[in-house]
C-alpha cells in the first residue's frame, strides 16, 4: 500500500508540473512557410512614450539561414488605433538597417483597446491587439522603510491581491545614490528580494521582477524588500501587466529571440509575424527617505 501511495503521489506531482508548463507555452512559433517575416516587440502603457521595434526574421530552413542578396533599410507603414480612433506614430532614426523603431506620445489609460497593423515591402502584414490593464495602485498595501539585516534600512513593498483573481505584475525599486557613493546623482536600480512566493516561478527581466499571482502564498500577499548601500531615498514602481507582457518577457528571458535562433521562440501574439505586443499600467510611489 505504501508503494502504491508513493507511485500515486509521484504521478500527481508530474501531472501538476505538466499542467503548469502547458499553460506557459501559450502559442508556438508560427510555421507559416514564409521565407521572411517581421518580428515586432512593443509594450505600451500609461507612460509618456511607447516604442515599437521591428526586425527582419529569416526562419531556419534545412539547417541554414535564408539571406536576401541585399539588405536595404527597413521601412514600415504602421497604423495604430485606440478604441477605433487613429493615433499618431513617428519613426526614430536608427543606424541599424535590420531594424526600424517607431514611437507614440499617446498616454494610454486602463481599458483602452489598442490595435496595430504594419506593412513592409516583401513581408506579410502583421497585426495584433491588447487592452491596457487596470491600475495596480489599489492593490499596494504599503511602501515603507523597515529595518533589515544588521539594522540596515530597506524598502518594503507589500501587494495584496484578491485570492480569486489571476493578475500579473512587474515590480522594481529605484534609488538616488549618496554623493559619496556615486559622482553623478542619478537613479540606480536596487536588487529586489521576495517573500511569500514560490521561488521557482520568479523571473527577472533585467531589474524588473515578473510575477504571476497564481503562485503566491495562501494569504495572497506579496512582500518585497530591496536594499542597497549608499542611497539617500528610494521609491517603488509597480506595474499591472497583461498576460502577453508576462509570457512574452519570460520567452525573451529563457530563449534567444534573436536574428539567428527563431526556432526557440515559444510565445508570439503577432498575426502574420512573430513577437509580442503587450500592455501595462504603472504606479510610482512617492520618494522615501532612507533613514
Amino acid at each position: 500500500h505504501r508503494m502504491m501511495y508513493i507511485i500515486t503521489r509521484a504521478t500527481l506531482v508530474i501531472f501538476v508540473v505538466l499542467c503548469v508548463f502547458s499553460c506557459i507555452r501559450m502559442e508556438p512559433y508560427p510555421q507559416t512557410g514564409e521565407k521572411q517575416m517581421l518580428k515586432v516587440m512593443a509594450s505600451i502603457g500609461n507612460r509618456d512614450t511607447s516604442m515599437f521595434h521591428f526586425d527582419r526574421i529569416y526562419p531556419l530552413t534545412g539547417g541554414s539561414m535564408i539571406h536576401p542578396n541585399k539588405i536595404d533599410s527597413l521601412y514600415v507603414d504602421m497604423h495604430l488605433t485606440v478604441n477605433g480612433v487613429p493615433v499618431e506614430i513617428e519613426k526614430m532614426y536608427d543606424m541599424d538597417t535590420l531594424r526600424a523603431t517607431y514611437f507614440t506620445l499617446n498616454r494610454f489609460v486602463p481599458g483602452d483597446k489598442v490595435v496595430f497593423e504594419a506593412f513592409a515591402e516583401g513581408f506579410p502584414k502583421v497585426s495584433s491587439e491588447t487592452i491596457i490593464p487596470r491600475s495596480p495602485e489599489g492593490d499596494i498595501e504599503s511602501v515603507r522603510v523597515v529595518s533589515g539585516e544588521d539594522d540596515r534600512c530597506v524598502v518594503e513593498v507589500v501587494i495584496s491581491d484578491p485570492e480569486d483573481s489571476e493578475d500579473y505584475y512587474a515590480v522594481c525599486v529605484e534609488a538616488v545614490p549618496d554623493g559619496n557613493y556615486h559622482q553623478n546623482p542619478e537613479l540606480v536600480r536596487l536588487f529586489v528580494r521576495t517573500e511569500g512566493l514560490y521561488q521557482n516561478y520568479l523571473h527577472y527581466d533585467t531589474t524588473w521582477l515578473l510575477i504571476n499571482d497564481r503562485f503566491t502564498d495562501s494569504s495572497s500577499k506579496m512582500r518585497f524588500t530591496a536594499s542597497q548601500a549608499g542611497v539617500t531615498k528610494a521609491r517603488a514602481i509597480v506595474r499591472r501587466i497583461s498576460k502577453e507582457y508576462y509570457y512574452g518577457r519570460i520567452n525573451v528571458i529563457e530563449n534567444s529571440f534573436g536574428f539567428s535562433n527563431t526556432s526557440s521562440v515559444s510565445y508570439s501574439n503577432i498575426e502574420g509575424g512573430i513577437g509580442c505586443f503587450a500592455s501595462y499600467c504603472e504606479y510610482v510611489s512617492e520618494w522615501i527617505e532612507m533613514k
